[in-house]
C-alpha cells in the first residue's frame, strides 16, 4: 500500500512511480517547450501554438510533482554499518 500526501514529499518514492514520474515531464515539458519556442519563432502573430505548448510543458512539471508525493507504506530500514 501506498501512501499520498504532502508530507511524503521528501519520503523516498517508489521506484515505478519515479520513473513514471520522470517519463511524463520529459515527454510532455519536452514537447510543450519545444512547441513553444517554435510557436513563437514561426508563428509569432498567432500566440495559441506557444500557448499550448507552454500548457504542454506546465502539464509535464505537475505530474512529475504529484509522483513525488507518493510514499511507500514502510520506510526502508537503515542497513547497520
Amino acid at each position: 500500500m501506498r501512501h499520498f500526501g504532502l508530507k511524503h514529499y521528501k519520503a523516498p518514492t517508489p521506484w515505478a512511480l519515479r520513473r513514471l514520474g520522470d517519463a511524463i515531464l520529459a515527454s510532455l515539458g519536452g514537447s510543450g517547450a519545444l512547441l513553444a519556442a517554435l510557436g513563437t519563432i514561426f508563428t509569432p502573430q498567432s500566440p495559441v501554438v506557444a500557448i499550448a505548448g507552454a500548457v504542454l510543458a506546465f502539464a509535464g512539471m505537475v505530474g512529475k510533482f504529484l509522483t513525488n508525493l507518493y510514499a511507500d507504506a514502510q520506510p526502508p530500514t537503515p542497513k547497520a554499518s
